[in-house]
This record gives C-alpha cells, sequence and structure tokens, in this order.
C-alpha cells in the first residue's frame, strides 16, 4: 500500500508540536473497602478527563514497560538488570499501538515501500493524539517485543470527526473479515 500524508511531514515527529501535561486518574478497585489508585497521567492538554480516564484504565499497560532515562537508554537496578514499571504517558500506548500496527504491516508486506510504514506509523500516531481515531478495543494492542509472534486482532479504527474535510480526505478501505454490524444491520 502507498500511504500519502494528510497530517504529518516525513522526518518530523508526530508527538512533537503537542503540549501535554500530567494528571490525576482515580482507579476504583471494585472493592468494598471502596479503595482506589491514583494514576499520574501524561495526556495532551486538550484532552477531557474522561479521555485520560479511559487511556489510563483500560489502555496502559500496567508493568514490564522498561524505565527509561530523557536521552532513552534504560535504567537500570543494583544488579544492573533494566528497570521495569508500567506505562503513564500516551506516548507510550501510541507508540506501542502504532508501532505494533506497522510491525505488522511490514512483516506482512503491506506497505510498498519503507517510507509507506513510516508514513502509516506517523498519521495513525497524529490521529490517535489528537482523538480523531482510536482502536476500538485495547485487544489490538499487543506488544511487539523479541519473541512475540502473536499475530494481533485487527482493530477497527473508529473515525470520530466528521468534518467535511475528514471524509473527503481519508480513502475508507474495507478490512476482510467479518463485519462488525449483524446482516440486518447493513444498508
Amino acid at each position: 500500500m502507498k500511504f500519502t500524508r494528510r497530517f504529518t511531514s516525513p522526518g518530523k515527529d508526530p508527538f512533537q508540536g503537542v503540549r501535554y501535561e500530567k494528571r490525576t486518574s482515580v482507579m476504583r478497585k471494585g472493592s468494598a473497602d471502596g479503595s482506589s489508585v491514583k494514576l499520574e497521567v501524561e495526556v495532551p492538554e486538550f484532552w477531557s478527563q474522561t479521555a485520560t480516564d479511559i487511556l489510563a484504565q483500560k489502555y496502559f499497560r500496567r508493568k514490564d514497560i522498561p524505565v527509561l532515562t530523557p536521552e532513552g537508554k534504560p535504567v537500570l537496578d543494583a544488579e544492573g538488570k533494566p528497570l521495569k514499571a508500567g506505562e503513564t504517558s500516551v506516548k507510550q500506548v501510541v507508540d506501542r499501538l502504532a508501532g505494533c500496527w506497522k510491525h505488522w504491516g511490514d512483516k506482512m508486506g503491506f506497505f510498498d515501500k519503507k517510507e509507506d510504514g513510516q508514513a502509516f506509523y506517523d498519521e495513525i500516531s497524529h490521529m490517535l493524539l489528537n482523538q480523531m481515531a482510536a482502536p476500538n478495543s485495547p485487544s489490538g494492542s499487543i506488544p511487539v517485543s523479541p519473541g512475540n509472534t502473536a499475530l494481533p486482532a485487527a482493530p477497527r479504527a473508529i473515525i470520530t470527526s466528521t468534518r467535511p474535510m475528514m471524509r473527503s480526505s481519508i480513502p475508507m478501505t474495507p478490512i476482510p473479515g467479518p463485519s462488525p454490524m449483524p446482516a440486518s444491520s447493513k444498508g
């Protein structure tokens, strides 16, 4: 597939240009004692508290994420092993989702050129960060790691904007597989 950029530019980081802030998301445990866990979450400033809570409670991986320095190097414990923790930022989630989908697109030969795979990653990252699209389920977010050979379920993007510009600029391509709608609902 050939991907034409609509929102990003080659060589420009899709995460740059978005202003982020830290917020608190309270996750109720559902236990009889009414206990809860507070998570500090990094999200774009324009996101609602509801969007922040959904990200933190439904999409964050809770463990096994390498802790990195601001330069991107692993933080090591006293034994020299990489420290691991849970996700705390929308940047981690978007990179994981877009990276997973790009990985499988590369592996299965979906992209015409390497540049098309990068354009896909950049464009979907921009769309997720700006709430122009979202996966319909966290289940489509199987982490890509060495040795992980499981093919994730193909997520169906939900386009949340209906502005005329969006409808005319993004070609919709049917995804093979079972329809998410019952046959009686199709027009």
